[in-house]
């Protein structure tokens, strides 16, 4: 699986006409990852597109995939950090920052940071 958004990767190509594209591969898994309001989830073996994850009302500043690659969270310019599962497509959490979220990240599968333009930073700990 892949999804779309985020200004962090591993490798980058141009996009014709648009912003520069950014790969970040996790887990097998390629995500490629373009400034704009929504998250997309491929199946990379038919490249099939499986969800659109829309929710947030600025572009996405941040993208990080859990360890074991279920769950994505998405740090948005909207002043939210946004926990979603890559297998449904479904929110499963999200808070709002005193600023613009711009960098995000799990700590094994249930413990999500997040920082904000303001310099401060942000802890939620998942239900499992």
């Amino acid at each position: 699986m892949a999804a779309m958004p985020a200004s962090a990767g591993n490798q980058s190509d141009s996009h014709p006409g648009g912003p520069p594209w950014l790969w970040q591969r996790t887990g097998g898994a390629q995500f490629p990852l373009l400034m704009a309001n929504t998250l997309k989830v491929w199946d990379l073996s038919s490249g099939q597109e499986l969800h659109t994850l829309a929710s947030h009302s600025a572009p996405v500043n941040g993208v990080a995939v859990t360890p074991h690659g279920r769950r994505v969270v998405s740090a948005s310019a909207d002043n939210t950090p946004k926990v979603w599962d890559l297998q449904s497509g479904a929110g499963i959490a999200g808070f709002t920052c005193d600023g613009a979220a711009t960098c995000c990240t799990f700590k094994g599968s249930d413990k999500v940071f997040a920082g904000d333009s303001g310099g401060r930073l942000y802890y939620l700990k998942l239900q499992t």
